[in-house]
């Protein structure tokens, strides 16, 4: 496991708060998925489902023969991640809240690193 995550992303994918604009993906073993929605939904998870391919009938299969449930949640933070975590079925989550993470905001200005420090975002400018 890697010290630190970098994730660099285009300013257009900003938002004020987790879940605003995209599901939580959660991958679960295709055996699972039903005890793995019917938990999240216990969870508080406001909709929860399969996500569908674009190219043929039928849910995403990732490389190991999982499924992804996209998962919309109103509220987000590391508690709902470690809960998550620990449903049986789970594999992974889209969020990484216990990582050192680093983002590189990219606009056609500037590029900016923010990193949270002590509870608190700080940021940088690395060009522009």
């Amino acid at each position: 496991r890697a010290e630190k995550l970098v994730i660099i992303v285009s300013d257009d994918k900003l938002v004020d708060a987790l879940g605003k604009r995209h599901p939580v993906p959660v991958e679960t073993i295709a055996e699972a998925q039903h005890l793995v929605r019917d938990e999240l939904l216990a969870l508080g998870a406001r909709e929860c489902e399969i996500r569908a391919a674009a190219h043929k009938y039928g849910p995403v299969i990732t490389e190991h023969g999982n499924v992804i449930l996209d998962t919309w949640f109103d509220q987000i933070d590391f508690d709902l991640e470690k809960a998550i975590k620990a449903i049986t079925g789970v594999v992974e989550t889209g969020l990484f809240f216990n990582f050192n993470q680093e983002l590189l905001v990219a606009s056609k200005e500037k590029v900016v690193s923010r990193r949270l420090v002590n509870g608190l975002i700080e940021e940088e400018m690395i060009e522009g």
